[in-house]
C-alpha cells in the first residue's frame, strides 16, 4: 500500500515548495511528478510507515508513488483538480423495499471539468426527496469547518458527503435532488418495490401504521419519564 497525502496537491500551491507526505507499508518508495524521480525513502516501524520528501516543486499535473514490497509493485497517483465544475449524485442500489427495511445511501462528490475530484470543496448543500421516501439525514448541509469544539453540527467538512435514504410503506418512483450556489443540480431515480409476502400460514402480525408507531413512541417516552420519577407532559 502507498498512499499521497493530498493536503497540497492543490491549485493554490503551485509554483511553491511543500513538503508531500506519503504513508506505505512498503519497503521503499519512489515519488514522481509528472513523472520525474524526486527522491526514493524507506517507511518503517521507526517512522510509523510515514516519509516526508521536503521541497517539492508543486506544479500542474500528476504526482506518483511507485512502491515495492518484496517481489510485488505498487503504485499510486494523484491528478491535480482545476476549478469545481458540477456535482456528482450517486445511490448505493436502484431499488428499495417499500418498508421499515428500505435504506439506500447517497454519496455527493465535487468534481472538476474533467472528472477529477475536488479536495477542500464544501459549498452550503441542499437534500430534496419527491416520491414515497424520507431523508434520515439533514435536508441541509453547512460545513462544520469553523465549528471546532462545537457540540452540535452535521459534521460536513468538505466533499465527498454522504446521507440516509429511508422507504416508506408505500411502493413508487422516488426522486433525489442535490443543488449547491453556484452548480446545476443533480438527480438520482430509485424505485420502491412492494416486498415479498413472506407470511408463514398461522402467523399473524398486525400493520402498524407510521401515525400508531409515532403514537407508540410518544407513549414510550413518557412511560420513560415516569419511571424516573418525573410526570408525563399534558395535553393543553
Amino acid at each position: 500500500m502507498a498512499y499521497i497525502l493530498p493536503t497540497y496537491w492543490r491549485q493554490p500551491y503551485v509554483g511553491q515548495r511543500k513538503p508531500i507526505v506519503v504513508d506505505s507499508n512498503c519497503d521503499e518508495v519512489t515519488l514522481k511528478v509528472n513523472g520525474v524521480a524526486i527522491g526514493t525513502q524507506k517507511p518503517s516501524a521507526a517512522n510509523n510507515h510515514s516519509v516526508t520528501f521536503e521541497n517539492v516543486a508543486i506544479q500542474r499535473g500528476e504526482i506518483s508513488v511507485e512502491g515495492r514490497k518484496g517481489a510485488e509493485a505498487v503504485a499510486y497517483k494523484l491528478a491535480m483538480a482545476g476549478k469545481a465544475a458540477r456535482l456528482v449524485l450517486k445511490t448505493d442500489r436502484q431499488t428499495v423495499s417499500a418498508d421499515r427495511s428500505g435504506i439506500a445511501i447517497l454519496s455527493a462528490d465535487i468534481v472538476d471539468a474533467a472528472g477529477v475530484h475536488v479536495f477542500g470543496a464544501n459549498p452550503p448543500l441542499a437534500w430534496a426527496v419527491s416520491g414515497p421516501a424520507t431523508l434520515a439525514g439533514p435536508a441541509t448541509y453547512k460545513t462544520d469547518t469553523a465549528k471546532n469544539g462545537a457540540m452540535e453540527g452535521t459534521m460536513y467538512i468538505d466533499m465527498p458527503v454522504a446521507n440516509v435514504l429511508r422507504s416508506t410503506a408505500v411502493a413508487g418512483a422516488i426522486q433525489v435532488t442535490l443543488s449547491a450556489p453556484g452548480f446545476a443540480p443533480v438527480s438520482v431515480s430509485l424505485a420502491s418495490v412492494a416486498p415479498p409476502d413472506d407470511a408463514v400460514a398461522g402467523i399473524g402480525e398486525p400493520h402498524i401504521a407510521e401515525s400508531a408507531s409515532r403514537t407508540l413512541q410518544i407513549r414510550a417516552a413518557c412511560g420513560s419519564r415516569a419511571s424516573r420519577g418525573s410526570s408525563p407532559p399534558r395535553s393543553p
